[in-house]
């Protein structure tokens, strides 16, 4: 019988590979038991293209947030830019410095000002200098529409770059908004070799039967204990 990490191996190998060919993003979610080997697999594929030009962005929705505060919606989004932009537990000014400075890199010599200021959105870094961040102050479902549409965009450039791995495990301690914006992410991202990977105990299922099934593009594994 095939290992636990050989069948998650297999499964992500298969995703890349679509990913990378197609250029449309693809999604993998493990379920399984505490102790069913989960994060072991994932250390094991990681590590077997420790040499390549994979980049992997890795959080754990049961993290503790940085500021040690109650969770905001779509923490489990707030982790993963954090982690991409390296931002840690910055101050704000520093970090919304350094935001910009990422964002810059990948977007070349376009304005990420406002982008900037729309991403700051999922990580509480205001802009009060931003005349759009002023003229969204009291429109928050238009705002988040825009922030959406925004994290979309610096995805797709970011994996324009070299395919791209975003890594959420614990998945089933995430807040409903994160869950709804990865659901839509995998779905809406267009022109990106792009990886969404999830780890999650089967409580997820509970709260999201539907979870991984019905879309060509995204898959489950569910593994026994």
């Amino acid at each position: 019988m095939e290992s636990t990490s050989g069948v998650v191996a297999a499964q992500l190998d298969e995703a890349l590979a679509r990913a990378t060919r197609s250029n449309l993003p693809q999604a993998v979610t493990v379920i399984g038991p505490g102790g069913a080997g989960k994060a072991r697999a994932l250390d094991a594929w990681m590590a077997s293209h420790a040499e390549g030009r994979l980049r992997v962005v890795r959080v754990s929705a049961a993290g503790p947030l940085p500021d040690g505060g109650p969770p905001p919606r779509s923490a489990v989004i707030a982790q993963l830019l954090r982690a991409r932009f390296d931002l840690g537990e910055l101050p704000e000014d520093q970090a919304l410095a350094r935001l910009r400075a990422g964002l810059q890199e990948i977007f070349g010599d376009r304005r990420i000002a406002e982008v900037a200021v729309l991403l700051g959105r999922y990580l509480g870094l205001d802009a009060p200098e931003s005349p759009l961040g002023s003229a969204l102050s009291g429109r928050p479902e238009q705002g988040a529409g825009l922030a959406h549409a925004v994290l979309g965009r610096v995805l797709e450039l970011d994996a324009a770059a070299a395919p791209l791995v975003l890594v959420t495990e614990d998945l089933q301690h995430a807040d409903d908004g994160s869950l709804d914006e990865l659901e839509r992410l995998a779905v809406e991202v267009a022109d990106a070799p792009l990886v969404f990977v999830a780890t999650a105990r089967p409580d997820l299922l509970v709260r999201r039967p539907g979870w991984g099934h019905g879309r060509g593009n995204h898959a489950r594994v569910e593994l026994a204990a």
